[in-house]
């Protein structure tokens, strides 16, 4: 009754949208779908049910988690692809060691009614195709070629190796067991690893012999053959070249080295000692003061932080300085004879020695580091504030 109803409401809309939605609901109305415990990876043969995240009759939408598996290395949600409901549940949750592909509950459409719904029978060892039959009678020649060409390159499988993705997927193609490929087929790899070649070797889709000289020539490359090297015979080196090589001296260019000479005048009663103190203290400060103070003038924008930042090694001295004070042993000055004594003829009966000077040379030798490129600035500025001792 609500089948022919709901046949005769479709009539209403065009011919073209009928005929979809008639195909699209009529083999769902009919007859439920079988959901089969999934396989997460390629690897994956068992796993087990934690939950069912819906019961049965509770409709879903795409997208949601209709349960969740486990299995040896993770739990993993399982999504739904339409929207649906649960038709049965054939395998509750706390199931262990279920086989991929095993039916663990019947999937139906949200409008289907579950009282009148169809169960798809389900057999557990599915019958073989001829497909399948066509496959075994090509594959059982091979494995007999395989075996009688490859006898002195075989080797049993490991069977405790864990295979790789494309040997479980391929194997998983064409309906092989693990227990199956690692009786069955021989291992070609390393410490007896089946590979992808061994599987289709066992097919009969490629020919055995190529794997065995594949095999032979993987192996032949695993140990390198030194027995054909022989040894250049070492030629002794001129002894005249060896010298002339350790004598050959290494060209630098010569630092850049400013001169200077200053005359200078001192009180006669300043110690030696005192004046030396003092002129390595105001060079000192001279030095100091041309590395701190900005090259450019000062702007409002200036930053001391910023200029570091930019400035090449900010720290490091841009010149090295040498000075000698040597004293020229000037005789005090004494009182002389006016024109009016030379003429009156008369001599001086006192003299007043004046106030005594003594000279002294400052020769200073300024050497420019070539590291930087405002080295030659900077020592300049040094050199004219030392010159401002000529002018005391």
């Amino acid at each position: 009754m609500l089948r022919s109803a709901f046949r005769e409401n479709l009539k209403v809309v065009s011919l073209k949208q009928v005929s979809a939605r008639y195909m699209s609901r009529t083999t769902r109305l009919l007859k439920a779908q079988v959901f089969a415990m999934p396989a997460m990876s390629p690897t994956m043969e068992r796993g087990g049910i934690v939950e069912w995240k819906f019961k049965v009759g509770e409709p879903f939408s795409a997208g949601d988690v209709i349960l969740e598996v486990e299995t040896d290395k993770a739990q993993i949600d399982v999504e739904a692809q339409d929207d649906g409901k649960l038709a049965k549940i054939v395998i509750d949750k706390g199931a262990k060691d279920v086989p991929v592909g095993a039916t663990i509950a019947y999937i139906a459409e949200i409008d289907d009614d579950l009282s009148n719904l169809e169960l798809p029978k389900v057999n557990e060892k599915p019958t073989e195709t001829p497909v399948e039959k066509q496959k075994e009678s090509k594959t059982k020649p091979s494995k007999a070629v395989y075996k009688s060409d490859t006898a002195n390159n075989q080797q049993n499988a490991n069977p405790d190796q864990t295979l790789l993705p494309s040997v479980a997927m391929l194997l998983a193609e064409n309906g092989i067991s693990r227990e199956e490929a690692l009786s069955k087929i021989k291992a070609t790899g390393k410490d007896a690893r089946l590979l992808k070649g061994d599987v289709l070797a066992y097919l009969g889709r490629i020919s055995a012999d190529s794997v065995v000289k594949i095999a032979d020539y993987v192996k032949s490359g695993e140990r390198l053959d030194l027995s054909n090297i022989e040894l250049k015979p070492s030629e002794p080196t001129p002894v005249a070249e060896t010298k002339e090589t350790k004598t050959t001296p290494v060209v630098q260019p010569e630092p850049l080295v400013f001169s200077e000479q200053l005359i200078l005048e001192f009180p006669g009663e300043t110690q030696p000692d005192e004046l030396q103190q003092s002129v390595s203290a105001f060079l000192k400060e001279a030095y100091h003061y041309t590395h701190r103070a900005p090259l450019a003038a000062k702007s409002e924008h200036l930053d001391p932080l910023f200029e570091d930042l930019i400035t090449p090694a900010p720290k490091e001295p841009r010149f090295r300085y040498t000075y000698k004070l040597t004293s020229l042993d000037n005789e005090p000055s004494t009182d002389h004879r006016d024109i009016f004594d030379l003429l009156s003829d008369r001599e001086t009966t006192t003299t007043k020695p004046s106030a005594t000077k003594q000279s002294y040379a400052l020769s200073l030798s300024v050497q420019l580091s070539d590291k930087f490129y405002d080295a030659q600035q900077r020592s300049n500025r040094f050199i004219a504030y030392v010159k401002q001792l000529e002018l005391v």
